[in-house]
């Protein structure tokens, strides 16, 4: 939602947005929402006349990928965990349904006005929603697989984000576009502006993303958090000797970041007109971090057994 927003924000502005800018924030927001093709090798046509698409990013509930999909799934689960949640939770939780519903009225015939302020209070309740979670709940294993799942998707999108934005050169002031763009999804432009003044340069936007340990979204912290957790998961009675497969993929993760030469990925390739050391980077991390949720998945969560009533297991336990 907030990579929308700051499209939304760059194609409505007072200056004309190049075209070379307007291409490149289209397709991340078809690539960062999973909704393929979209604007990925779109013709003139729909690079002229986005906003159909646009709307269905947002409101197509049959789209998976789409925030309308996303906030529909969150919300099946809550219903499903309905009674382990608080009151506040529940309150928070009925304001984002009633948030969709204003969502729909808003796009129903196409893109309203003030696209970006449509989707203001939607992000709104979800801050609410992660900082009541944050505050209230126990430190135990749950909180411990739901921070795995929340630093491993943050650092997949993170890496998604840098691949789609950054591996393809640009002219200097769409390039400055684009890097603010992602700066700005990621609420870190006011820091970027404070450390660099304006210096736009992508080495120094990788600077703050990847290998910036104080900054809470960067994909040094998110690994760096990974790391300590599967240090707090229970061990497998069957594991052998020295680090599991998780643990290995995640130091190995954790080099690959600290050891990067930001100067490196940030040079443009003459001949393929490109930066190919970035883009192999950010493959190589999402390909390491797809493996690693597998691994957790595979060696904590039961697959065989079915869904079963929440209720029925409870009374059973109690007998």
């Amino acid at each position: 939602m907030r990579l929308l927003r700051t499209i939304f924000k760059q194609m409505n502005g007072v200056d004309p947005l190049p075209e070379e800018s307007k291409r490149t924030l289209l397709e991340m927001a078809s690539i960062q929402t999973g909704c393929l093709p979209g604007f990925v090798e779109a013709d003139e046509a729909l690079l002229t006349n986005p906003e159909e698409e646009l709307v269905s990013l947002i409101t197509d509930a049959s789209r998976a990928g789409s925030i309308k999909a996303n906030l529909q799934a969150m919300l099946s689960c809550s219903e499903q965990a309905k009674e382990m949640l608080s009151a506040d939770t529940r309150i928070i939780i009925n304001e984002l349904r009633d948030h969709i519903h204003e969502l729909d009225r808003a796009y129903t015939n196409g893109l309203p006005s003030a696209p970006e302020e449509s989707l203001d209070s939607l992000v709104t309740s979800l801050l609410a929603l992660s900082g009541l979670n944050h505050e209230s709940m126990l430190r135990g294993l749950d909180w411990t697989f739901q921070e795995i799942g929340r630093r491993t998707e943050r650092a997949l999108q993170t890496a998604t984000l840098l691949r789609s934005a950054l591996t393809k050169p640009l002219p200097d002031v769409p390039q400055q576009q684009i890097l603010e763009s992602v700066l700005l999804s990621v609420e870190a432009l006011i820091s970027f502006r404070r450390r660099y003044r304006n210096r736009a340069r992508v080495a120094y936007g990788l600077d703050l993303l990847m290998i910036d340990g104080t900054n809470p979204r960067s994909l040094l912290y998110q690994v760096e958090q990974l790391r300590r957790y599967i240090k707090e998961l229970p061990r497998n009675k069957t594991t052998t000797a020295g680090l599991s497969p998780e643990n290995k993929i995640i130091i190995k993760s954790l080099n690959d970041i600290q050891l990067a030469d930001l100067e490196e990925l940030a040079a443009i390739d003459e001949a393929t007109q490109s930066r190919p050391a970035l883009e192999q980077l950010m493959t190589e991390l999402l390909e390491q971090l797809e493996q690693f949720t597998v691994l957790i998945s595979d060696k904590y969560f039961d697959h065989t057994a079915g869904p079963q009533p929440l209720m029925k297991a409870i009374g059973e336990n109690n007998l």
